[in-house]
């Protein structure tokens, strides 16, 4: 996260780029705009980083492979449905019921 933290600092000041493309046609960022995202998501993961001896976890190991195993499941199921089907939230520019002339 550093890294990219310092990355998108580099980004922001020379601008070679106008949007990072992050999130696809979903979410337009500028490059300050995520720089700030880092910066906000970096506070908190770097909490988490300084603490981790003081976590303990809520689940069994057995209990919490499980619900990786299933989440990643979803994940991968979700994404090959999208793959194969229309997009369930559908941002590209050109979607179904689009009128093409006025794009």
């Amino acid at each position: 996260m550093t890294f990219y933290l310092v990355l998108t600092f580099i980004l922001a000041i020379w601008n070679p780029v106008t949007d990072c493309g992050c999130f696809g046609d979903a979410l337009i960022l500028t490059n300050w705009q995520t720089f700030y995202k880092n910066v906000i998501l970096y506070v908190p993961a770097l909490i988490v980083f300084l603490q981790r001896g003081r976590f303990k976890p809520p689940y069994k190991c057995t209990t919490e492979w499980g619900l990786i195993a299933f989440y990643a499941l979803v994940g991968v199921w979700f994404s090959v449905y999208n793959y194969r089907n229309l997009p369930i939230l559908d941002f590209r520019p050109y979607k179904t019921g689009t009128y093409l002339l006025k794009k």
